[in-house]
């Protein structure tokens, strides 16, 4: 961009007091932004490119503050597009406005076979996951936590499980079968729902539907299906996949855990409604190394795994202590933080089964989240049921407590899983900081 164009650029922005499909300001008159990520994967992924303005801030109506230092900018936001994967490759300008300097980056599209970009430095990828482009498909998650998924008009629909959650809202399991029954019926009659086989009573929950219905599951007599299940070394799973009875390829992916496995086969399902060659869906499950805060690696400490996960409701607990026994170590610790007070109490002895499955918990205070305790419901009551099962189990009130108690008592070759949607996290991540 020659610089005659960038303060032209610069300019209507200024004038238009707002941003563009492919453009996105920075005041960067302090220091260079740390957290471009979303914004150069945004712009990679779509067909148009994209081009950051550094020097205008939106938040002061859109004015000229100008760049703390042209030369050190352009060095701190390529060692960003590095860390991109596809690494990004932007083009700068500069150029003189109001007395003040200003820069651009232009970032280009990538090809559509190297897409999407995402940020690869420490920890998970991350990144917009988006791709902006000639498509009328949109991807979302659906929650239905206060009814919030009977506001979308979907025309293809995932349901992983029918989980007995949220009861600080829903009546019972069967208030909330219902609400996923009309999130089904808001299919048209030419869409598709795709739905794990192993619901009870799938047939009647589906009854009358008037969709495609698909199921998927462990079991060769859904419609996709896995069986034949390895893990690898670093307990990545591998599968047999089963369309309609017959076997189709060997899937190999390189997350952990059965669930994942069943979510591979719903998205092999989309994949197949869109008609995706099965090539790009392998290859896409593939390269997909998982989430943030779901069985993510964080580190070591004194030789010791520490591995987080988001997981918070009993399904999600064995699901994740099951992956786990698949993962090399000595033993297992889980640090689970309980979250809310309805949910523990709604849900105690399912938390207790599920929690059982690990060598050894610990367990912090409820994370009360939106909730006040009128249930008089603790984690000293999980713990006592736990200890009454044969689970070594230890309640500790504060995170310090905790974080001594492990760098005493775990040992090389363990495993510790931090646990739990609070802020459990943060356990984990002090203990790799020492």
């Amino acid at each position: 961009m020659l610089a005659e164009e960038l303060v032209e650029l610069a300019q209507r922005v200024c004038r238009q007091k707002a941003e563009e499909q492919t453009i996105e300001v920075k005041a960067a008159h302090v220091d260079c932004p740390k957290r471009l990520y979303d914004t150069l994967s945004s712009f990679s992924n779509q067909d148009s490119g994209g081009t950051i303005l550094f020097g205008i801030d939106e938040t002061s109506d859109y004015q000229v503050v100008g760049v703390y230092d042209p030369q050190d900018l352009q060095k701190k936001v390529a060692a960003q597009c590095l860390q991109m994967e596809p690494r990004v490759r932007a083009v700068f300008s500069l150029a003189e406005l109001d007395g003040k300097w200003i820069c651009s980056a232009e970032i280009p599209a990538l090809d559509i076979s190297q897409r999407p970009c995402y940020y690869s430095g420490a920890g998970r990828t991350k990144g917009a996951y988006i791709r902006v482009g000639d498509s009328d498909l949109f991807v979302t998650e659906a929650c239905e936590y206060t009814n919030s998924f009977l506001h979308f008009l979907p025309k293809i629909s995932i349901i992983l499980n029918i989980d007995a959650d949220h009861l600080d809202f829903f009546k019972d399991l069967d208030d909330i079968r219902s609400s996923f029954r009309r999130f089904a019926q808001l299919l048209p009659s030419d869409g598709a729902l795709i739905i794990n086989g192993n619901i009870p009573d799938l047939e009647g929950f589906t009854e009358a539907l008037p969709c495609q219905v698909i199921s998927y599951g462990m079991d060769s007599s859904f419609d996709y299906a896995a069986v034949n299940l390895s893990y690898g070394t670093d307990g990545a799973v591998s599968f047999d996949f089963i369309k309609e009875g017959i076997f189709v390829d060997r899937i190999s992916l390189s997350v952990n855990g059965e669930h994942n496995v069943q979510n591979a086969l719903a998205s092999l399902a989309v994949a197949d409604l869109l008609h995706l060659p099965l090539e790009i869906s392998k290859q896409g499950l593939r390269d997909f190394k998982g989430t943030d805060r779901r069985f993510q690696h964080k580190g070591e400490f004194q030789g010791v795994t520490v591995i987080d996960d988001y997981a918070h409701h009993p399904t999600e607990i064995k699901a994740t202590l099951e992956a786990a026994a698949h993962y090399p170590h000595g033993q297992l610790w889980c640090v689970f933080q309980p979250h809310t007070y309805t949910r523990t109490k709604a849900l105690f002895p399912e938390f207790v089964e599920a929690l059982s499955l690990a060598d050894h918990v610990i367990l912090a205070d409820i994370y009360a989240a939106r909730e006040v305790n009128t249930l008089g419901i603790s984690s000293e009551d999980l713990a006592n049921a736990l200890r009454e099962k044969g689970t070594d189990v230890y309640y500790f009130p504060s995170f310090e407590e905790i974080e001594d108690f492990c760098r005493t008592n775990c040992r090389e070759g363990d495993l510790l899983i931090t646990m739990g949607a609070g802020n459990v996290v943060n356990i984990g991540e002090a203990l790799l900081d020492q």
